[in-house]
């Protein structure tokens, strides 16, 4: 790591400042960490993490966690994918590692049937809180999903995304803040995704895992 490698993603005065200010790379950590805090504001009361297993991989977790409390002091989160779905076996060891709530949805790839339970969540859970005092994360590099948290940031809640470096300019300007998951910083110890396509599903994945079940 350089020791200026704390100017990147600055621009205008900010850059100026902070090339001119002798700060150390830790320092203007601090103020980045204050400046994205105050993003959330009020809004840090009521905080929840939706996560779409199916379209971003387990290995990103690491990333998205540390930056959530980072952001945050608390949270809560949920995992969703579909039941039988080899594709997202790592984010199932990743709930019970972490306490993620899982959300297991029955059924065949029906057309965005992940993507339709989020927003319903995303939805009802906004509607049981104060939407001022209210943050929503994002994890999806869905374009699909733009409308929805365009909807729910005109009700005063805060909405900030995760996605892979794919995600459409539209669903990137569609949040308060967008983060792009690097690369660099992913998992090391996760196989590829593509490698569990091809596996066979365990009996403790499909009809014994502590999943949380819809039909």
């Amino acid at each position: 790591m350089s020791d200026w490698d704390f100017l990147w993603g600055l621009s205008g005065q900010a850059l100026e400042d902070a090339m001119s200010s002798g700060a150390t790379y830790e320092e203007w950590g601090l103020i980045e960490q204050e400046l994205d805090r105050e993003l959330i504001g009020p809004n840090g009361k009521n905080v929840m993490v939706f996560v779409d297993g199916e379209n971003v991989p387990a290995k990103w977790y690491e990333q998205i966690r540390s930056r959530v409390e980072w952001l945050v002091d608390h949270h809560q989160a949920k995992v969703y994918a579909r039941q039988k779905d080899g594709a997202t076996q790592r984010w199932h060891e990743v709930s019970l590692e972490s306490g993620i709530k899982e959300i297991r949805l029955f059924g065949g790839p029906a057309k965005n049937k992940v993507d339709k339970k989020i927003i319903k969540d995303m939805k009802a859970f906004v509607g049981k809180c104060v939407p001022s005092e209210t943050t929503l994360f994002l994890v999806a590099s869905d374009t699909d999903y733009a409308a929805t948290v365009q909807e729910l940031r005109k009700t005063g809640v805060k909405v900030i995304g995760f996605g892979e470096a794919k995600s459409s300019k539209r669903l990137r300007d569609a949040y308060d803040k967008f983060f792009v998951l690097q690369p660099e910083l992913a998992s090391e110890d996760d196989e590829d995704q593509d490698w569990y396509e091809d596996q066979p599903l365990p009996s403790w994945y499909v009809g014994g895992s502590n999943a949380y079940r819809y039909g």
